[in-house]
């Protein structure tokens, strides 16, 4: 049973529990049955015996930084951590946006973006490879070899849709829902496009976020400018412009709403986060020695 129970309130002939938020102890089920066909609750009892003492409580752990940007005593409003407050497990809109991408047999070809130019008079050594060499070794490469490839080799302007489909499982493996799927046939290029564009607007987050901070060293570093060598400057007066100038920005437009799909699959953001961090306690369970008396829920 996971419990909130604080050792003072424990007797000495009682068994402490291990208090671990609902939400976040199904994404730990889910991600151990994956890996080890069972609930590694012994693991994560041991682990929390070994490295999470009060003195300590788990300070060498990777966390995200926005994380650390939140995890103060009074709330501040960061721009691009609302996701954290997503449900990581029921993503709204997530099984409706991999619906959008599935077709009829007729509907998707068997590969996808433009071949370019005619380079056919351009001798090129890799077009003697057949379709399966050529899929062989699409495999093996990572996403930026594949561009070059596809920049040097006219063969391989084109991609096909199993590419795709191998980068969405393995790249993507919090799609779980992709498992309802499953049979069906997918515009595998489509949807990994879809997905990574909706990843809760990770990328313009950061610059928003930089030009948070930027606005207040900017109007810090003018005001030195000004001053003499024996003059004070006043960092109450900067922080004002500095607020008036971010507050002006917002107004005029300059970071308008995220699009519906980002806003909508922000537990996914959510969930890859949290599934980061579990991998990151299975890598140290297993780093563990070795217990007899173990327990484990099937």
């Amino acid at each position: 049973m996971i419990e909130n129970t604080t050792q003072g309130d424990m007797q000495d002939d009682e068994q402490m529990a291990l208090p671990m938020h609902p939400i976040c102890f199904q994404l730990f089920q889910r991600v151990s049955r994956s890996k080890l066909g069972k609930v590694e609750i012994d693991g994560l009892w041991r682990l929390r015996e070994a490295q999470g003492h009060y003195s300590n409580r788990f300070k060498d752990f990777p966390e995200s930084p926005d994380l650390t940007a939140v995890s103060e005593q009074w709330y501040d409003c960061v721009p691009g951590t609302e996701y954290l407050t997503s449900n990581p497990l029921q993503v709204q809109g997530l099984s409706e946006l991999i619906e959008t991408c599935e077709r009829d047999t007729n509907q998707v070809s068997d590969v996808v973006l433009d071949p370019g130019r005619d380079f056919s008079h351009v001798d090129d050594v890799l077009a003697i490879l057949s379709p399966e060499l050529r899929h062989l070794l699409l495999h093996h490469l990572g996403r930026r070899d594949v561009a070059n490839l596809r920049l040097a080799s006219s063969s391989f302007r084109q991609l096909p849709q199993v590419y795709f489909h191998r980068i969405v499982e393995t790249k993507m493996p919090w799609v779980w829902e992709l498992d309802n799927f499953k049979g069906r046939r997918m515009d595998w290029y489509t949807l990994w496009r879809k997905l990574s564009a909706a990843n809760g607007g990770a990328g313009i987050d950061e610059q928003e976020r930089n030009w948070r901070r930027q606005v207040p060293l900017q109007k810090y570093a003018k005001a030195r400018e000004t001053l003499g060598a024996n003059d004070r400057m006043d960092g109450r007066e900067c922080r004002r412009e500095a607020d008036a100038e971010i507050k002006a920005g917002y107004e005029a437009g300059m970071w308008p709403p995220r699009a519906s799909d980002a806003m909508q699959l922000r537990g996914l953001r959510n969930r890859r986060r949290s599934l980061e961090d579990l991998q990151e306690i299975f890598r140290r369970i297993a780093a563990l020695p070795p217990d007899d008396d173990s327990e484990e829920l099937e």
